[in-house]
């Protein structure tokens, strides 16, 4: 039968490796962190999937169609001044050529100045791109739908 101060020492014992194990696991994931920050910093373009589409009228055996990942790209070219760290959000669904999101609407990258497209802070595209991936989805599922109705109606 085990006495007291057995049980005391070897809750101590495991208190302390507890302890050791919790600063080393709060480490660990600081140093973690501090390596995911760096190759964020590094990232110039990254990808934003739009949410998997309802296909209820998809027929058996047919391929699941989706919208193409919206693209969340940096400035690279350094220019114009002041927006060097300028972001844009580009949307490859929308035909013919670059889209880009101006906070008001999809237009043509063409038809705007440099700092127009490239208007977004580095934590900002990320969110409004997975806000708009969702309606692009509803989109999608609309048109899909329609077109389906058309080739039934054939």
């Amino acid at each position: 039968m085990a006495t007291k101060g057995n049980d005391r020492d070897r809750h101590a014992a495991f208190q302390r490796g507890y302890d050791r194990g919790k600063t080393n696991g709060e480490e660990r994931a600081r140093k973690d962190n501090a390596v995911a920050s760096a190759h964020i910093a590094l990232a110039t373009e990254l990808r934003i999937p739009c949410p998997e589409p309802a296909e209820p009228g998809r027929p058996k055996g047919a391929s699941q169609l989706r919208p193409e990942p919206w693209i969340v790209r940096k400035n690279a070219s350094g220019q114009p001044k002041g927006w060097e760290d300028g972001w844009l959000i580009l949307n490859p669904n929308l035909q013919p050529g670059d889209h880009v999101w101006t906070d008001r609407a999809w237009v043509y990258r063409g038809e705007l100045s440099r700092n127009a497209v490239y208007r977004w802070d580095r934590g900002e595209p990320v969110t409004e791109a997975q806000r708009l991936a969702v309606e692009e989805t509803a989109r999608f599922e609309a048109w899909l739908a329609e077109m389906r109705e058309k080739a039934e109606q054939r």
